[in-house]
């Protein structure tokens, strides 16, 4: 069985007062693959939520998924 990865991440604003968590829909097989998402997302999130900055994120491994 092989293990499976989605990336979370968290963006506050100040402004808005409040926090907003994404996480991708599609799973990845490895760390590497994972965090590659992560970056991307971080670009596209800046981009469409400028007042909000990023304050945390992470792959995290699916429990009980195998490929």
């Amino acid at each position: 069985p092989g293990t499976m990865f989605i990336a979370v991440l968290l963006f506050c604003s100040p402004i808005a007062n409040s926090c907003v968590v994404l996480s991708t829909e599609a799973s990845f097989g490895t760390d590497i693959e994972c965090s590659a998402k992560i970056r991307e997302t971080v670009e596209v999130a800046r981009d469409k939520m400028p007042s909000f900055s990023l304050r945390d994120a992470g792959c995290r491994r699916l429990v009980g998924f195998s490929i």
